[in-house]
């Protein structure tokens, strides 16, 4: 720890993110408020990195408290403008897979992590951190059957996320103490919509594009895609367009066949995965993996909002 509190000390170009879903803290306001408040008192880049649930709804919420910004985090270090990294809950490397070769090249990496995902594998420092639901009590499954969890595994009394940042807002000589008043006037702020947005619309010439999400992926790159869960049931379809038999048979293509998406944002190739319980003129792309976030618009919005596609067999 005290070479991470020197590090963030001394450097001037450093990057914070962290992942705002639930499922990675108690109280994810809380964590986000102080990270926030580390990455002003040091000017550093700071953003929050949405979960695979984050829609238009979430995004604006995020934006509400002022933890979007991933678009110029992003950017900062593929420019290699950033010196130190620091990752609380989240992966950037599982996300953005492409940013591999940039973020291997920062000079200090610190990591909290649940999984020993990729950026756990490069971290000059790591801290052990328990994921919400390994805390004992008992839940209801999707089978409709009560499951209840044991105590987790003994474990050294690591700080967390909290602890890391109180100490390190503390060793810059600021207060780590956040009331619940200061995250509702932040919601007291946010901006409920007086009309239901208008949805995007295709012509009726074109395919929509919608996209989809497989359980073991996070847009925070917390969950890996070489977990042996994902080897074992979601290898054959994993970033596969998924399409409907008739689709399939007038684009004349079948299952593991190649086929490029195109939008107004960008086209890409997907391999086919052809399933019977989907619309003739929809075609799903993985949100999840980088190719396809572009075709979605994602830059300007976020969402699995349908928008205008054309398809073709590669």
């Amino acid at each position: 720890f005290e070479r991470l509190a020197s590090i963030i000390k001394n450097t001037d170009k450093g990057t914070i993110l962290f992942a705002p879903g639930v499922a990675h803290f108690a109280e994810p306001l809380r964590i986000g408020f102080w990270a926030k408040k580390l990455a002003e008192t040091k000017q550093f880049n700071f953003a929050a990195m949405g979960t695979a649930a984050n829609g238009r709804g979430i995004s604006r919420l995020l934006s509400a408290f002022g933890f979007s910004g991933t678009n110029n985090v992003l950017n900062a270090i593929g420019n290699g403008e950033v010196d130190a990294l620091l990752c609380l809950g989240c992966d950037p490397i599982e996300a953005y897979p492409g940013l591999f070769e940039h973020i291997q090249k920062i000079g200090f990496i610190a990591a909290t992590t649940t999984l020993p995902t990729a950026i756990y594998q490069i971290a000059n420092v790591v801290v052990p951190s328990l994921h919400l639901f390994e805390r004992k009590g008992t839940l209801l499954s999707l089978e409709e059957k009560f499951v209840s969890m044991d105590d987790p595994l003994p474990s050294p009394n690591y700080p967390g996320e909290s602890g890391v940042l109180s100490a390190l807002l503390n060793n810059l000589g600021e207060s780590s103490s956040v009331s619940p008043s200061d995250i509702q006037q932040k919601i007291s702020d946010f901006t409920f919509l007086v009309e239901e947005p208008e949805p995007h619309t295709a012509s009726s010439t074109d395919l929509c594009a919608i996209g989809y999400h497989l359980p073991h992926h996070y847009g925070d790159g917390s969950l890996t895609r070489r977990s042996t869960w994902v080897r074992r049931y979601a290898e054959k379809s994993d970033n596969a367009a998924i399409i409907s038999p008739a689709l399939a048979e007038k684009l004349n293509v079948k299952n593991g066949d190649s086929v490029t998406v195109q939008t107004e944002h960008g086209k890409s190739e997907f391999s086919v995965s052809i399933e019977n319980d989907q619309f003739d003129d929809v075609i799903l792309i993985p949100a999840y993996m980088p190719n396809a976030r572009p075709l979605l618009g994602w830059c300007s919005k976020a969402g699995f909002v349908p928008i205008s596609a054309s398809v073709s067999k590669v």
